[in-house]
This record gives C-alpha cells, sequence and structure tokens, in this order.
C-alpha cells in the first residue's frame, strides 16, 4: 500500500522545544524512531502523548489513524514526573 505524507507537529514543555516535520506511514513504533532520532533522545525513553478531547495527556499507543490530518505530538520522558501521571487507555476493551 502507498503510504501518504503527514505532518506531523511536537511540543516537548521541559525543554520548551517545537517544531514539525513530514512523516510517512501510519506507524507509531516508526514515528516515535524517528522523533527521537530528531531530538537526539534514546528511542525506548520517548512517550509520545497526544491530549483527549477530555484534555487527558494520553500516551499514543496505536498506530496513526488512515485519515493523513496531522498529528499533535506532547513528548514525555519514561521515569519523569510528569510520566508518572499519565492514563494509559485500555487497548484491550471492548
Amino acid at each position: 500500500a502507498m503510504w501518504e505524507w503527514r505532518l506531523i507537529h511536537y511540543v516537548w514543555p521541559n525543554v520548551v522545544d517545537r517544531g514539525s516535520f513530514w512523516f510517512r506511514g501510519r506507524s507509531v513504533y516508526h514515528l516515535r524512531d524517528e522523533l527521537a532520532r530528531r531530538l537526539a533522545i534514546d528511542a525506548s525513553n520517548l512517550v509520545m502523548c497526544f491530549h483527549t478531547y477530555a484534555a487527558w495527556l494520553t500516551p499514543l499507543l496505536v498506530d496513526l489513524p488512515r485519515n493523513h490530518q496531522p498529528v499533535v505530538i506532547e513528548v514525555v520522558i519514561a521515569g519523569t514526573p510528569v510520566h508518572a501521571t499519565l492514563r494509559y487507555p485500555d487497548v484491550d476493551a471492548e
């Protein structure tokens, strides 16, 4: 299947960094690797999050949607106080 490009915006509040880049595909793993490379951090420490409609900061655990809309990611580092407050969705819920 041909994957189209989508714009990824990211915000890293703790270091007052933000930016954007074009990403091809839907894989959350490839996106994490690409973002970690751009931020020069270890991918295993990077938790990509998004804000839900209820304003909760939630980890991005599944592949990106097929709609090719821009995505806004908030960077959280594993082991930090912010990481400890994250609410993980139940991906097995029915």
